[in-house]
């Protein structure tokens, strides 16, 4: 017998772990990646993706919120930047920088200004405040490749591990410890009804990324201990892993 599991997920975003993989050989899993957590939200709803990686962000009516991992800050810059020998920086000292940003209506975008303060359009409070960013992206991943090329520098979060500078040989990572962690999670229209491959998979996604350290040298909070959903007039969904589902739906 072969299901199938369908997930999305926007950046940054889970990648299929190998042991879930070698455990469930016959189960074929479609990722597809969405530019944004209100795209992700919309592929749950509409039973495209059983489940979905995203930014954790305000309750979503008939959408199932589970925060499982903090994301640290870091200052993306190239190899040779003023900035890139620093072992960490504070909010204040992004101040003038021009930073790549993503677009205004993401969920990260506006953690990230909510945490700095700084909204583009807003009167400057201070000459070195910049004025409107001139380098807009639709994900971290190409913020990152801007940032190595010199492009300017770009505020984003660090996956755990070195996954993010594996590809980017001329990137440098400064830790902005000051800033509270980019909470990242899975979204479901409700996690008892989720198939027993779902919530495997799920929960060794969990495991892969509880189990690493943080660039700031501690493990980065977690919530699936006790998971909250968030979903705007929805009974909140049990801990991740404690009760199966349903079969995996047929591809459609």
């Amino acid at each position: 017998m072969t299901d199938t599991l369908r997930g999305g997920g926007g950046a940054p975003r889970a990648r299929g772990p190998p042991p879930f993989r070698e455990r469930h050989p016959q189960v074929n899993l479609e990722f597809h990646t969405e530019s944004s957590s209100r795209r992700c939200f919309e592929a749950v709803a509409d039973g495209d993706s059983e489940l979905a990686w995203i930014t954790i962000g305000p309750p979503v009516r008939g959408i199932e919120q589970h925060p499982v991992t903090g994301l640290p800050w870091v200052l993306a810059v190239r190899a040779g930047d003023p900035l890139a020998d620093r072992d960490h920086l504070t909010p204040d000292e992004l101040a003038g920088l021009r930073l790549i940003r993503l677009p205004e209506n993401s969920t990260s975008r506006m953690r990230l200004d909510g945490h700095l303060g700084h909204q583009d359009g807003a009167p400057a409070p201070d000459p070195a405040v910049p004025g409107p960013s001139t380098t807009s992206v639709a994900d971290w991943d190409t913020a990152l490749l801007l940032a190595e090329l010199g492009v300017g520098p770009a505020v984003v979060p660090r996956l755990p591990g070195h996954r993010a500078t594996a590809g980017h040989p001329g990137l440098r990572l400064v830790p902005i410890p000051a800033l509270p962690p980019l909470t990242t999670g899975w979204a479901v229209r409700q996690w008892a009804a989720l198939s027993p491959a779902a919530v495997e998979f799920a929960e060794t996604v969990n495991r892969c990324l509880l189990d690493g350290t943080s660039s700031a040298g501690h493990r980065p909070p977690a919530a699936t201990a006790a998971a909250t959903a968030t979903a705007a007039g929805a009974v909140p969904g049990p801990r991740p892993g404690l009760r199966p589902g349903r079969p995996v739906p047929e591809s459609r």
